[in-house]
């Protein structure tokens, strides 16, 4: 093989692979941000976080031995930043909100809001983290296994 025939080869191999580098590292710079501002939300209530999960721009959490979760979600231009003490929780559920699709040919429903509810021992004032919503994201990126996810948890965690 000669050296011209080489270094063509080697550099369209590193042009496709440079977008999807750039996607990796963006993603990883995205979770670590959002585990930072996470953490400082727990620091605010003396408390870690002991287990996590991050998707996009958001993350959630919980201090085991505080019981205390913790919820963060930046958009364009604000943040969201929430705390629950857990032994003030009666229930944890999922809230799925959907839409009929545009296309007539269509018939099923595209999801609009996905929330995590929580529902007071005391009390009528629920707790809404909403994890997706079509008005802030444009696309679903595993939004939908994180919320599935952290329900089982919370709803595992709420009954010891």
């Amino acid at each position: 093989m000669d050296l011209g025939t080489l270094l063509i080869g080697g550099t369209c191999t590193t042009l496709c692979a440079m977008p999807f580098v750039a996607t990796a590292i963006g993603r990883n710079k995205r979770q670590k941000t959002s585990f930072q501002a996470l953490s400082a939300i727990a620091a605010k209530y003396n408390s870690t976080i002991t287990s996590y999960g991050t998707c996009s721009r958001m993350a959630i959490g919980i201090d085991d031995s505080k019981n205390m979760a913790f919820f963060y979600k930046k958009l364009d231009d604000t943040v969201i930043e929430q705390a629950l003490n857990l032994e003030d929780i009666a229930s944890c559920s999922m809230i799925i909100t959907r839409r009929p699709k545009k296309n007539k040919t269509d018939s099923g429903s595209a999801i609009e809001r996905l929330e995590l509810c929580f529902k007071p021992k005391v009390g009528n004032e629920i707790s809404l983290w909403c994890f997706y919503d079509t008005n802030d994201d444009a696309l679903i990126s595993g939004e939908l296994d994180l919320i599935q996810l952290w329900e089982q948890r919370l709803k595992a965690y709420l009954v010891k």
